[in-house]
Protein backbone atom coordinates (compact mmCIF):
# COMPACT_ATOMS: atom_id res chain seq x y z
CA UNK A 1 0.00 0.00 0.00
CA UNK A 2 1.09 3.55 -0.66
CA UNK A 3 2.12 5.56 2.42
CA UNK A 4 -0.36 8.04 3.91
CA UNK A 5 2.20 10.84 3.74
CA UNK A 6 3.40 13.19 6.41
CA UNK A 7 6.91 13.11 7.86
CA UNK A 8 7.77 9.91 5.98
CA UNK A 9 11.40 9.75 4.73
CA UNK A 10 11.72 9.27 0.99
CA UNK A 11 13.41 7.21 -0.22
CA UNK A 12 12.66 4.99 2.78
CA UNK A 13 15.27 5.06 5.54
CA UNK A 14 16.60 1.49 4.93
CA UNK A 15 17.42 2.52 1.34
CA UNK A 16 19.06 5.87 2.10
CA UNK A 17 22.62 4.60 1.52
CA UNK A 18 21.46 2.62 -1.51
CA UNK A 19 20.17 5.72 -3.28
CA UNK A 20 23.31 7.64 -2.34
CA UNK A 21 25.28 4.92 -4.12
CA UNK A 22 22.93 5.19 -7.09
CA UNK A 23 23.85 8.89 -7.30
CA UNK A 24 27.56 8.00 -7.31
CA UNK A 25 27.21 5.37 -10.03
CA UNK A 26 24.97 7.70 -12.03
CA UNK A 27 27.68 10.37 -11.97
CA UNK A 28 30.25 7.93 -13.38
CA UNK A 29 27.79 6.66 -15.99
CA UNK A 30 26.68 10.10 -17.16
CA UNK A 31 30.22 11.46 -17.25
CA UNK A 32 28.96 14.74 -15.79
CA UNK A 33 32.07 16.30 -14.24
CA UNK A 34 29.95 18.64 -12.12
CA UNK A 35 28.07 15.64 -10.72
CA UNK A 36 31.34 13.82 -10.02
CA UNK A 37 32.73 16.85 -8.21
CA UNK A 38 29.51 17.24 -6.23
CA UNK A 39 29.52 13.54 -5.31
CA UNK A 40 33.03 13.58 -3.84
CA UNK A 41 33.16 17.13 -2.47
CA UNK A 42 29.59 17.39 -1.18
CA UNK A 43 28.56 18.15 2.37
CA UNK A 44 29.94 15.31 4.54
CA UNK A 45 27.51 13.26 6.64
CA UNK A 46 28.08 13.04 10.40
CA UNK A 47 30.63 10.22 10.28
CA UNK A 48 34.22 10.23 11.50
CA UNK A 49 36.90 10.55 8.89
CA UNK A 50 34.61 11.23 5.93
CA UNK A 51 36.40 14.43 4.92
CA UNK A 52 39.76 12.66 5.02
CA UNK A 53 38.43 9.85 2.83
CA UNK A 54 37.06 12.30 0.26
CA UNK A 55 40.39 14.13 0.12
CA UNK A 56 42.05 10.95 -1.19
CA UNK A 57 39.86 11.08 -4.32
CA UNK A 58 40.98 13.01 -7.38
CA UNK A 59 37.41 14.26 -7.80
CA UNK A 60 37.27 15.03 -4.07
CA UNK A 61 39.90 17.79 -4.18
CA UNK A 62 38.53 21.29 -4.61
CA UNK A 63 40.16 23.52 -7.26
CA UNK A 64 42.43 26.34 -6.12
CA UNK A 65 40.49 29.64 -6.11
CA UNK A 66 41.25 31.66 -9.24
CA UNK A 67 42.65 28.69 -11.16
CA UNK A 68 40.85 27.18 -14.17
CA UNK A 69 39.28 23.74 -13.75
CA UNK A 70 41.42 21.32 -15.74
CA UNK A 71 40.06 17.96 -14.60
CA UNK A 72 39.06 15.65 -17.43
CA UNK A 73 36.89 12.54 -17.44
CA UNK A 74 37.38 9.29 -19.37
CA UNK A 75 33.92 7.79 -20.06
CA UNK A 76 35.01 4.24 -19.21
CA UNK A 77 31.89 3.50 -17.12
CA UNK A 78 29.57 4.54 -19.96
CA UNK A 79 31.61 2.56 -22.51
CA UNK A 80 31.40 -0.57 -20.35
CA UNK A 81 27.63 -0.19 -19.98
CA UNK A 82 27.26 0.23 -23.75
CA UNK A 83 29.44 -2.84 -24.35
CA UNK A 84 27.26 -4.90 -22.02
CA UNK A 85 24.14 -3.86 -23.94
CA UNK A 86 25.83 -4.73 -27.25
CA UNK A 87 26.77 -8.20 -26.01
CA UNK A 88 23.33 -8.92 -24.58
CA UNK A 89 20.89 -7.38 -27.03
CA UNK A 90 22.64 -6.42 -30.23
CA UNK A 91 19.92 -8.59 -31.78
CA UNK A 92 16.37 -8.95 -30.42
CA UNK A 93 15.57 -12.05 -28.36
CA UNK A 94 12.90 -14.56 -29.43
CA UNK A 95 9.89 -15.23 -27.23
CA UNK A 96 8.36 -18.64 -27.90
CA UNK A 97 4.98 -19.70 -26.49
CA UNK A 98 3.33 -23.12 -26.51
CA UNK A 99 1.00 -22.16 -29.38
CA UNK A 100 1.72 -20.42 -32.66
CA UNK A 101 -0.90 -17.68 -32.23
CA UNK A 102 0.65 -16.48 -28.97
CA UNK A 103 4.18 -16.73 -30.40
CA UNK A 104 3.14 -14.63 -33.40
CA UNK A 105 1.56 -12.02 -31.12
CA UNK A 106 4.74 -11.86 -29.03
CA UNK A 107 6.70 -11.25 -32.23
CA UNK A 108 4.40 -8.30 -32.98
CA UNK A 109 5.04 -6.89 -29.51
CA UNK A 110 8.80 -7.34 -29.86
CA UNK A 111 9.16 -4.94 -32.77
CA UNK A 112 12.02 -2.52 -33.42
CA UNK A 113 10.73 -0.02 -30.85
CA UNK A 114 10.53 -2.73 -28.18
CA UNK A 115 14.03 -3.92 -29.07
CA UNK A 116 15.34 -0.36 -28.66
CA UNK A 117 13.63 -0.16 -25.25
CA UNK A 118 15.22 -3.42 -24.13
CA UNK A 119 18.63 -2.35 -25.33
CA UNK A 120 18.29 0.89 -23.37
CA UNK A 121 17.29 -1.18 -20.37
CA UNK A 122 20.37 -3.39 -20.77
CA UNK A 123 22.68 -0.37 -20.72
CA UNK A 124 21.05 1.11 -17.62
CA UNK A 125 21.12 -2.32 -15.99
CA UNK A 126 24.90 -2.59 -16.41
CA UNK A 127 25.47 1.01 -15.27
CA UNK A 128 23.29 1.04 -12.12
CA UNK A 129 23.04 -2.62 -11.16
CA UNK A 130 19.55 -3.40 -12.42
CA UNK A 131 16.55 -2.13 -14.32
CA UNK A 132 12.76 -2.24 -14.03
CA UNK A 133 10.34 -3.09 -16.83
CA UNK A 134 6.64 -2.27 -16.62
CA UNK A 135 3.60 -2.80 -18.81
CA UNK A 136 1.89 0.35 -20.11
CA UNK A 137 -1.37 0.61 -22.03
CA UNK A 138 -3.60 3.39 -23.27
CA UNK A 139 -6.45 2.52 -25.63
CA UNK A 140 -6.45 6.09 -26.93
CA UNK A 141 -2.83 5.79 -28.10
CA UNK A 142 -2.37 2.19 -29.25
CA UNK A 143 -4.27 -1.01 -29.87
CA UNK A 144 -1.95 -3.07 -27.70
CA UNK A 145 0.12 -2.69 -24.52
CA UNK A 146 3.85 -2.04 -24.53
CA UNK A 147 6.88 -2.24 -22.24
CA UNK A 148 8.65 0.77 -20.74
CA UNK A 149 11.85 1.13 -18.75
CA UNK A 150 12.21 2.54 -15.24
CA UNK A 151 15.67 3.22 -13.82
CA UNK A 152 16.51 1.67 -10.43
CA UNK A 153 17.03 5.05 -8.76
CA UNK A 154 13.33 5.78 -9.33
CA UNK A 155 11.84 2.65 -7.75
CA UNK A 156 11.43 0.93 -4.40
CA UNK A 157 10.75 -2.81 -4.58
CA UNK A 158 9.45 -5.26 -2.00
CA UNK A 159 10.38 -8.94 -2.13
CA UNK A 160 9.34 -11.99 -0.16
CA UNK A 161 11.51 -15.11 -0.29
CA UNK A 162 13.08 -13.85 -3.49
CA UNK A 163 9.75 -13.15 -5.22
CA UNK A 164 8.69 -9.63 -6.19
CA UNK A 165 5.56 -8.64 -4.25
CA UNK A 166 5.23 -4.99 -5.29
CA UNK A 167 7.20 -2.04 -6.56
CA UNK A 168 6.64 1.69 -6.17
CA UNK A 169 7.89 3.92 -8.96
CA UNK A 170 8.29 7.61 -8.14
CA UNK A 171 9.06 10.81 -9.98
CA UNK A 172 9.25 14.50 -9.17
CA UNK A 173 6.57 16.29 -11.17
CA UNK A 174 7.20 19.80 -9.84
CA UNK A 175 9.80 21.72 -7.83
CA UNK A 176 9.29 25.11 -6.20
CA UNK A 177 12.22 26.13 -4.05
CA UNK A 178 12.51 23.49 -1.34
CA UNK A 179 9.04 22.08 -2.09
CA UNK A 180 8.85 18.87 -4.13
CA UNK A 181 5.70 17.34 -5.56
CA UNK A 182 6.10 13.60 -6.12
CA UNK A 183 3.97 11.09 -7.96
CA UNK A 184 4.12 7.54 -6.57
CA UNK A 185 2.89 4.60 -8.66
CA UNK A 186 2.66 1.23 -6.93
CA UNK A 187 2.38 -1.98 -8.97
CA UNK A 188 1.01 -4.99 -7.11
CA UNK A 189 -0.83 -8.14 -8.26
CA UNK A 190 -4.19 -7.07 -9.71
CA UNK A 191 -3.86 -3.32 -9.18
CA UNK A 192 -1.86 -0.14 -9.79
CA UNK A 193 -2.17 2.59 -7.14
CA UNK A 194 -1.33 6.28 -7.56
CA UNK A 195 -0.51 8.95 -5.01
CA UNK A 196 0.46 12.64 -5.15
CA UNK A 197 2.55 14.13 -2.33
CA UNK A 198 3.72 17.65 -1.53
CA UNK A 199 6.89 17.53 0.58
CA UNK A 200 10.60 18.31 0.42
CA UNK A 201 13.84 16.57 -0.58
CA UNK A 202 13.81 14.37 2.54
CA UNK A 203 10.14 13.62 3.23
CA UNK A 204 7.00 12.79 1.25
CA UNK A 205 4.86 15.41 2.92
CA UNK A 206 1.11 15.79 2.60
CA UNK A 207 -0.84 13.47 0.29
CA UNK A 208 -3.16 15.49 -1.96
CA UNK A 209 -5.77 14.53 -4.59
CA UNK A 210 -4.44 13.55 -8.00
CA UNK A 211 -6.48 16.33 -9.61
CA UNK A 212 -4.23 18.96 -8.05
CA UNK A 213 -1.46 18.51 -10.60
CA UNK A 214 -1.72 18.34 -14.38
CA UNK A 215 0.71 15.41 -14.53
CA UNK A 216 -1.61 13.12 -12.57
CA UNK A 217 -5.07 14.59 -13.28
CA UNK A 218 -5.66 12.40 -16.40
CA UNK A 219 -5.33 9.29 -14.22
CA UNK A 220 -8.49 10.07 -12.29
CA UNK A 221 -10.84 8.87 -15.04
CA UNK A 222 -9.22 5.41 -14.94
CA UNK A 223 -9.45 4.87 -11.17
CA UNK A 224 -11.69 1.98 -10.13
CA UNK A 225 -11.14 1.70 -6.37
CA UNK A 226 -10.11 4.83 -4.51
CA UNK A 227 -6.71 5.77 -5.92
CA UNK A 228 -6.17 2.40 -7.59
CA UNK A 229 -6.72 0.94 -11.05
CA UNK A 230 -7.78 -2.70 -11.22
CA UNK A 231 -5.71 -4.45 -13.89
CA UNK A 232 -8.00 -7.47 -14.08
CA UNK A 233 -5.08 -9.90 -14.06
CA UNK A 234 -3.34 -11.81 -11.28
CA UNK A 235 0.17 -10.96 -12.43
CA UNK A 236 2.13 -7.90 -11.32
CA UNK A 237 2.62 -5.52 -14.23
CA UNK A 238 6.31 -4.96 -13.53
CA UNK A 239 9.51 -6.98 -13.35
CA UNK A 240 13.03 -6.38 -12.07
CA UNK A 241 16.15 -7.55 -13.90
CA UNK A 242 19.38 -7.46 -11.86
CA UNK A 243 22.68 -7.00 -13.64
CA UNK A 244 24.56 -9.58 -11.56
CA UNK A 245 24.02 -10.87 -8.06
CA UNK A 246 24.93 -10.91 -5.26
CA UNK A 247 25.27 -7.25 -4.46
CA UNK A 248 28.38 -7.29 -2.31
CA UNK A 249 27.74 -4.06 -0.44
CA UNK A 250 24.05 -4.67 0.32
CA UNK A 251 23.94 -8.39 1.05
CA UNK A 252 23.23 -7.68 4.74
CA UNK A 253 20.49 -5.14 3.99
CA UNK A 254 17.15 -7.00 3.66
CA UNK A 255 15.59 -4.04 1.81
CA UNK A 256 18.28 -4.11 -0.90
CA UNK A 257 19.60 -7.67 -0.92
CA UNK A 258 17.67 -8.57 -4.10
CA UNK A 259 19.14 -5.65 -6.04
CA UNK A 260 21.98 -6.31 -8.44
CA UNK A 261 25.40 -4.76 -8.71
CA UNK A 262 26.70 -2.72 -11.66
CA UNK A 263 29.75 -3.59 -13.71
CA UNK A 264 31.77 -0.84 -12.01
CA UNK A 265 30.94 -1.98 -8.46
CA UNK A 266 34.17 -1.61 -6.46
CA UNK A 267 36.00 -0.01 -9.40
CA UNK A 268 35.31 3.61 -8.45
CA UNK A 269 38.90 4.20 -7.16
CA UNK A 270 40.32 2.89 -10.45
CA UNK A 271 37.98 5.12 -12.46
CA UNK A 272 39.05 8.06 -10.31
CA UNK A 273 42.73 7.24 -10.83
CA UNK A 274 42.17 6.90 -14.59
CA UNK A 275 40.70 10.40 -14.73
CA UNK A 276 43.64 11.70 -12.70
CA UNK A 277 46.21 10.15 -15.03
CA UNK A 278 44.39 11.41 -18.13
CA UNK A 279 44.21 14.90 -16.64
CA UNK A 280 47.94 14.72 -15.82
CA UNK A 281 48.65 13.80 -19.43
CA UNK A 282 46.69 16.75 -20.77
CA UNK A 283 48.37 19.00 -18.20
CA UNK A 284 51.77 18.02 -19.56
CA UNK A 285 50.56 18.81 -23.07
CA UNK A 286 49.63 22.30 -21.92
CA UNK A 287 52.91 22.78 -20.06
CA UNK A 288 54.93 21.50 -23.02
CA UNK A 289 53.81 24.28 -25.35
CA UNK A 290 56.79 25.92 -27.06
CA UNK A 291 57.97 29.17 -25.54
CA UNK A 292 60.34 31.71 -27.16
CA UNK A 293 62.24 33.86 -24.65
CA UNK A 294 62.93 37.35 -26.07
CA UNK A 295 64.22 40.64 -24.63
CA UNK A 296 61.72 43.35 -23.84
CA UNK A 297 63.29 45.46 -26.56
CA UNK A 298 61.97 43.01 -29.16
CA UNK A 299 58.41 43.84 -28.21
CA UNK A 300 56.42 46.69 -29.72
CA UNK A 301 54.81 49.07 -27.29
CA UNK A 302 51.05 49.21 -27.39
CA UNK A 303 50.99 52.60 -25.70
CA UNK A 304 51.45 53.94 -22.17
CA UNK A 305 50.19 51.47 -19.65
CA UNK A 306 49.17 48.99 -22.35
CA UNK A 307 52.26 46.76 -22.42
CA UNK A 308 54.13 45.61 -25.52
CA UNK A 309 53.71 43.04 -28.26
CA UNK A 310 55.60 41.14 -30.91
CA UNK A 311 53.78 40.35 -34.15
CA UNK A 312 55.53 37.10 -35.10
CA UNK A 313 53.56 34.70 -32.93
CA UNK A 314 52.18 36.12 -29.72
CA UNK A 315 51.38 32.75 -28.10
CA UNK A 316 55.00 31.65 -28.67
CA UNK A 317 56.67 34.54 -26.83
CA UNK A 318 57.63 34.98 -23.20
CA UNK A 319 59.32 38.31 -22.44
CA UNK A 320 62.44 38.22 -20.24
CA UNK A 321 64.49 41.10 -18.73
CA UNK A 322 67.59 40.17 -20.77
CA UNK A 323 68.71 43.60 -21.96
CA UNK A 324 68.42 45.25 -25.36
CA UNK A 325 70.87 43.03 -27.31
CA UNK A 326 69.16 42.06 -30.61
CA UNK A 327 71.58 39.26 -31.56
CA UNK A 328 70.39 35.73 -32.26
CA UNK A 329 71.80 34.49 -28.97
CA UNK A 330 69.22 36.53 -27.14
CA UNK A 331 66.45 34.28 -28.42
CA UNK A 332 65.81 30.98 -26.63
CA UNK A 333 63.25 28.35 -27.66
CA UNK A 334 61.95 26.27 -24.76
CA UNK A 335 60.19 22.98 -25.72
CA UNK A 336 59.69 20.62 -22.73
CA UNK A 337 59.38 16.90 -23.34
CA UNK A 338 56.14 15.02 -22.61
CA UNK A 339 56.36 11.72 -20.72
CA UNK A 340 54.27 9.95 -23.32
CA UNK A 341 55.52 6.43 -22.64
CA UNK A 342 55.06 6.61 -18.85
CA UNK A 343 51.64 8.27 -18.98
CA UNK A 344 50.41 6.00 -21.75
CA UNK A 345 51.51 2.85 -19.94
CA UNK A 346 49.86 3.94 -16.69
CA UNK A 347 46.63 4.92 -18.43
CA UNK A 348 46.44 1.67 -20.39
CA UNK A 349 47.18 -0.40 -17.28
CA UNK A 350 44.39 1.29 -15.34
CA UNK A 351 41.91 0.88 -18.18
CA UNK A 352 42.88 -2.78 -18.64
CA UNK A 353 42.33 -3.45 -14.94
CA UNK A 354 38.92 -1.75 -15.03
CA UNK A 355 37.79 -3.74 -18.08
CA UNK A 356 39.11 -7.02 -16.65
CA UNK A 357 37.53 -6.51 -13.23
CA UNK A 358 34.23 -5.56 -14.89
CA UNK A 359 34.23 -9.01 -16.48
CA UNK A 360 35.22 -8.30 -20.09
CA UNK A 361 38.06 -9.15 -22.43
CA UNK A 362 40.28 -6.36 -23.69
CA UNK A 363 39.47 -7.42 -27.26
CA UNK A 364 35.74 -6.86 -26.65
CA UNK A 365 36.57 -3.38 -25.41
CA UNK A 366 38.62 -2.58 -28.49
CA UNK A 367 42.06 -3.46 -27.13
CA UNK A 368 44.58 -5.49 -29.10
CA UNK A 369 48.24 -6.37 -29.03
CA UNK A 370 48.51 -5.65 -32.76
CA UNK A 371 49.12 -9.26 -33.84
CA UNK A 372 47.04 -11.19 -36.32
CA UNK A 373 44.76 -13.73 -34.62
CA UNK A 374 42.99 -16.79 -35.88
CA UNK A 375 39.25 -17.19 -35.29
CA UNK A 376 39.94 -19.74 -32.54
CA UNK A 377 42.33 -17.36 -30.78
CA UNK A 378 39.79 -14.53 -30.99
CA UNK A 379 37.11 -16.73 -29.40
CA UNK A 380 39.54 -17.81 -26.68
CA UNK A 381 40.49 -14.22 -25.86
CA UNK A 382 36.86 -13.16 -25.83
CA UNK A 383 35.86 -16.02 -23.54
CA UNK A 384 35.75 -13.75 -20.49
CA UNK A 385 33.20 -11.50 -22.17
CA UNK A 386 31.24 -14.54 -23.31
CA UNK A 387 31.16 -15.91 -19.76
CA UNK A 388 29.92 -12.58 -18.39
CA UNK A 389 27.24 -12.51 -21.08
CA UNK A 390 26.02 -15.99 -20.11
CA UNK A 391 25.86 -14.95 -16.45
CA UNK A 392 23.76 -11.92 -17.26
CA UNK A 393 21.40 -13.83 -19.53
CA UNK A 394 20.45 -16.08 -16.60
CA UNK A 395 18.85 -12.98 -15.05
CA UNK A 396 17.47 -11.52 -18.27
CA UNK A 397 15.64 -14.66 -19.38
CA UNK A 398 13.31 -14.98 -16.34
CA UNK A 399 12.82 -11.21 -16.18
CA UNK A 400 11.75 -10.98 -19.81
CA UNK A 401 9.55 -14.05 -19.45
CA UNK A 402 7.77 -12.54 -16.43
CA UNK A 403 7.07 -9.18 -18.07
CA UNK A 404 6.00 -10.94 -21.30
CA UNK A 405 3.43 -12.97 -19.36
CA UNK A 406 1.98 -9.78 -17.86
CA UNK A 407 1.99 -8.18 -21.29
CA UNK A 408 0.01 -11.07 -22.74
CA UNK A 409 -2.47 -11.00 -19.84
CA UNK A 410 -3.16 -7.27 -20.33
CA UNK A 411 -3.33 -7.79 -24.10
CA UNK A 412 -6.04 -10.42 -23.61
CA UNK A 413 -8.00 -8.69 -20.82
CA UNK A 414 -7.94 -5.10 -22.09
CA UNK A 415 -7.59 -5.48 -25.86
CA UNK A 416 -9.27 -8.85 -26.38
CA UNK A 417 -6.26 -10.42 -28.10
CA UNK A 418 -6.59 -14.13 -28.87
CA UNK A 419 -3.56 -15.22 -26.90
CA UNK A 420 -2.79 -17.58 -24.05
CA UNK A 421 -1.17 -15.68 -21.15
CA UNK A 422 1.90 -17.74 -20.23
CA UNK A 423 5.57 -17.39 -19.50
CA UNK A 424 7.27 -17.86 -22.86
CA UNK A 425 10.64 -19.45 -23.47
CA UNK A 426 13.28 -16.80 -24.15
CA UNK A 427 16.02 -17.44 -26.68
CA UNK A 428 18.92 -15.05 -27.19
CA UNK A 429 20.71 -15.09 -30.56
CA UNK A 430 24.51 -15.03 -30.69
CA UNK A 431 26.31 -11.72 -30.41
CA UNK A 432 27.16 -11.78 -34.12
CA UNK A 433 26.16 -14.08 -36.93
CA UNK A 434 28.97 -16.56 -37.76
CA UNK A 435 30.41 -16.40 -41.25
CA UNK A 436 29.09 -18.81 -43.86
CA UNK A 437 32.39 -20.72 -44.22
CA UNK A 438 32.60 -21.49 -40.51
CA UNK A 439 28.99 -22.69 -40.43
CA UNK A 440 29.47 -24.84 -43.53
CA UNK A 441 32.60 -26.48 -42.11
CA UNK A 442 30.89 -27.23 -38.79
CA UNK A 443 27.81 -28.75 -40.44
CA UNK A 444 29.94 -30.78 -42.83
CA UNK A 445 31.92 -32.27 -39.94
CA UNK A 446 28.71 -33.21 -38.14
CA UNK A 447 27.31 -34.83 -41.29
CA UNK A 448 30.52 -36.71 -42.05
CA UNK A 449 30.64 -38.05 -38.50
CA UNK A 450 26.97 -39.04 -38.76
CA UNK A 451 26.44 -37.08 -35.53
CA UNK A 452 23.35 -35.17 -36.67
CA UNK A 453 20.35 -35.84 -38.85
CA UNK A 454 19.55 -33.80 -41.93
CA UNK A 455 16.67 -32.23 -40.07
CA UNK A 456 18.98 -31.11 -37.23
CA UNK A 457 21.49 -29.69 -39.70
CA UNK A 458 18.79 -27.70 -41.50
CA UNK A 459 17.40 -26.39 -38.20
CA UNK A 460 20.90 -25.29 -37.17
CA UNK A 461 21.49 -23.49 -40.44
CA UNK A 462 18.05 -21.83 -40.45
CA UNK A 463 17.03 -21.17 -36.81
CA UNK A 464 14.29 -18.77 -37.96
CA UNK A 465 12.42 -21.43 -39.99
CA UNK A 466 9.34 -23.18 -38.63
CA UNK A 467 9.04 -26.96 -38.29
CA UNK A 468 7.21 -27.43 -41.58
CA UNK A 469 9.85 -25.59 -43.60
CA UNK A 470 12.65 -27.47 -41.87
CA UNK A 471 11.00 -30.85 -42.53
CA UNK A 472 10.39 -30.02 -46.20
CA UNK A 473 13.99 -28.89 -46.76
CA UNK A 474 15.40 -31.97 -44.97
CA UNK A 475 13.27 -34.30 -47.09
CA UNK A 476 14.39 -32.55 -50.29
CA UNK A 477 18.07 -32.86 -49.31
CA UNK A 478 17.71 -36.55 -48.47
CA UNK A 479 16.04 -37.22 -51.83
CA UNK A 480 18.78 -35.50 -53.81
CA UNK A 481 21.78 -36.75 -51.82
CA UNK A 482 22.90 -40.41 -51.63
CA UNK A 483 23.24 -41.89 -48.17
CA UNK A 484 26.92 -41.67 -47.15
CA UNK A 485 28.75 -44.97 -46.64
CA UNK A 486 30.42 -45.34 -43.22
CA UNK A 487 34.21 -45.88 -43.35
CA UNK A 488 35.12 -49.56 -43.83
CA UNK A 489 31.62 -50.61 -44.94
CA UNK A 490 30.84 -52.06 -48.34
CA UNK A 491 28.26 -50.28 -50.46
CA UNK A 492 24.97 -52.04 -51.05
CA UNK A 493 25.15 -54.26 -54.15
CA UNK A 494 23.26 -52.97 -57.15
CA UNK A 495 20.43 -55.22 -58.41
CA UNK A 496 21.39 -57.34 -61.45
CA UNK A 497 19.22 -57.24 -64.51
CA UNK A 498 18.03 -60.71 -65.57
Amino acid sequence: MLPDGGNVPWPPEPLKNVFAKFDEWSAWYSGDTDALAATYTGAPPPSTGWVQRLARWFWGTRPTPGQPITKLHVPAAADIAALSADLLLSQPPRLLASDNATTDRLAEHLDEAAHATLREAAEVCAALGGVWLRVIWDTALADRPWISTVHPDAAVGEWRHGHLMSVTFFRTVSTDGTTLIRHLEEHAPGRISHGLYVGDAQTLGVRVPLEEHQATAPLVQHLTDGDSIATGIKQITAAYIPNIRPSRIWRHNPAAAMLGRPDIDGLEPFLDALDERWSDWMREVRLAKARLLVPHSFLESAGPGKGARFDADAELLTAMNMGPAPDAGALQLIQPQIRVAELSATTEALLAQIVRSAGYSAQSFGGSDGSELTATEVLARDSRSALTRRKKLTYWAPGLAAIAESLLAIDQHVFGARVTPQRPRVEFPPVADPDALTVAQSLNLLRSARAASTRTLVATLHPDWDDAAIAAEAALIDQQSPTPVPPGAEPDPQPQEG
